[in-house]
């Protein structure tokens, strides 16, 4: 019997990246006033990650839901918020939108963290 239950819920395993997404769309199906998102896409391929961020966007655009995003990705960021906070130590170093972060970042240290060289 053990071995028939092992064998069954081994053919029901999803991967890392479905295990994401579906706590993802559990989120999202609750209609939360706040969503908060840690690094979201961090275990997904690049060509799934790409998409899903479009699709993701497209989402938050057409609801009226506060989200928190924490990533490591400026460029994944900026295609989701319409405001970044730029954090280094626990301290806020820049709040404003992201274009406004990538045409003037307020610190060399901003643009490190972005990616952009001094």
């Amino acid at each position: 019997m053990f071995r028939k239950r092992r064998a069954l819920g081994a053919r029901f395993m999803i991967s890392g990246g479905e295990a994401q997404r579906t706590s993802l769309a559990r989120a999202l199906v609750l209609d939360p006033e706040v969503l908060f998102l840690d690094e979201p896409f961090a275990a997904l391929d690049q060509p799934t990650r790409r998409r899903l961020v479009r699709e993701f966007a497209e989402l938050l655009r057409g609801r009226r839901m506060a989200t928190v995003f924490v990533s490591h990705d400026f460029a994944e960021a900026a295609a989701l918020c319409s405001r970044c906070a730029i954090l280094d130590a626990g301290a806020i170093l820049q709040d404003e939108p992201p274009t406004r972060v990538l045409e003037r970042p307020g610190t060399s240290r901003v643009g490190e963290i972005i990616g952009i060289e001094a």
